[in-house]
């Protein structure tokens, strides 16, 4: 994991590893950042990840900057998450509502490595773009119709979980790798060189 390829150090979040995170369902675990400047996207974003679930529940996160809307001061900037029906999607809280840009067909099955982006322009409907290996798939907005713009909070950066009311929960089982988080929109080009 790294942050956009800085270097280890007090400002930088992750370290650059060579080993893929295995999660395991119904558990604590997972990987945190603390909250970081460079983490708070509100512009452009590209978030990508290589993908292999063991098995795929209601919820699953790839990665939350933020908390659940269950809770009451709730703003996530940004997640990535897979649904039970093994379709990708991207969500963020604008401060007041959720927005959430999902694929429209299945793309994502258990025991099989899958690359994983989405790429979007906070506040412009119209960016919004999921990739699976590398090729975009149809997808709409679900719920809102992302012309908010992003909002930033103090939230730690998770990976595999999300928080409600500090318990754990919709956590990821299987493995990941490659975590990306760019404060950038990445071109079709840019995606397939990942």
């Amino acid at each position: 994991l790294t942050n956009n390829g800085a270097t280890e150090g007090a400002s930088t979040p992750f370290a650059a590893s060579t080993v893929s995170a295995d999660l395991e369902a119904d558990s604590t675990q997972h990987l945190t950042a603390p909250d970081n400047d460079s983490l708070d996207i509100t512009g452009s974003i590209t978030i990508e990840a290589w993908v292999n679930p063991e098995s795929l529940a209601l919820y699953n996160e790839i990665l939350i900057k933020g908390r659940d809307g269950l809770i009451s001061n709730s703003r996530t900037n940004y997640a990535l998450r897979l649904e039970d029906s093994g379709k990708i999607t991207f969500y963020y809280n604008d401060g007041t509502n959720y927005h959430l840009f999902k694929t429209d067909a299945v793309q994502i099955s258990t025991a099989t490595w899958a690359h994983v982006a989405a790429v979007y322009t906070f506040g412009t409907p119209g960016s919004a773009i999921i990739y699976k290996d590398a090729v975009s798939v149809a997808a709409s907005w679900t719920f809102g119709a992302g012309d908010q713009p992003g909002v930033a909070n103090v939230d730690k950066l998770v990976l595999g979980e999300i928080y409600v009311d500090a318990t754990p929960a919709e956590s990821f089982d299987g493995m990941m790798d490659e975590i990306r988080i760019w404060n950038k929109a990445l071109d079709s080009t840019q995606i397939a060189m990942n």
